[in-house]
């Protein structure tokens, strides 16, 4: 999943956020930060196999520090109508149906 949403990104994936043009293809046309739930996906695997408190506490809140991250990521690209218009489309940030 990560793969192919950088993939999707080809050469506006960055590590700062920064408005590099709109993607909209592949894996974006169904929640806006797929490379995200990519993150998350893989969290939630090794949590699985490796769970702790330990380690419950630090993948909870690397998440807390993701989602602000994503709410500034928005912010930054809503002065895009393109981005606008994107988020008229694709409603789920993360997670389809839920957020």
């Amino acid at each position: 999943m990560q793969i192919h949403a950088k993939w999707s990104l080809g050469r506006s994936f960055g590590l700062l956020p920064a408005n590099r043009g709109v993607v909209v293809a592949g894996p974006y046309r169904v929640v806006c930060h797929p490379l995200y739930l990519g993150y998350l996906v893989t969290d939630i695997g090794f949590l699985a196999a490796n769970f702790g408190m330990h380690n419950l506490i630090v993948i909870v809140a690397q998440w807390t520090l993701q989602v602000v991250r994503i709410v500034m990521e928005e912010q930054l690209l809503s002065n895009d109508a393109a981005y606008r218009e994107y988020t008229r489309r694709v409603h789920y940030r993360l997670i389809y149906g839920v957020f």
